[in-house]
């Protein structure tokens, strides 16, 4: 085989190996929510903030931080993973705790 050929079939098998890409948890959820916000045109941001209240950067993590609401006996409290405390900052509010109960149970 030439050199060419080579490089050809290495190329071709490295383009087929997974990569990991950090898309899944908090970090890539809200690098994802970055992208959109920055892609969207002044209209569309002030529709997101009327409904969402948020920008898509933050508003992303939210369903990693429903992730800490524990259910015992049907109860549902919220138990903050200090792994994710960061993410989940904007939601730690009353309002926002009782949102991710309800949701979670």
């Amino acid at each position: 085989m030439t050199n060419r050929l080579v490089t050809m079939y290495l190329v071709a098998a490295t383009c087929m190996l997974p990569l990991t890409a950090f898309a899944w948890g908090p970090q890539g959820h809200a690098v994802i929510g970055a992208i959109a916000d920055n892609n969207f045109g002044p209209a569309a941001r002030a529709q997101l903030a009327s409904i969402v209240g948020l920008p898509l950067e933050e508003a992303a993590t939210w369903a990693d931080c429903v992730k800490d609401v524990k259910v015992t006996n049907g109860h549902a409290y919220y138990q903050p993973d200090p792994a994710y405390y960061q993410a989940c900052k904007v939601f730690e509010t009353p309002s926002g705790i009782t949102a991710m109960e309800d949701y979670a149970s």
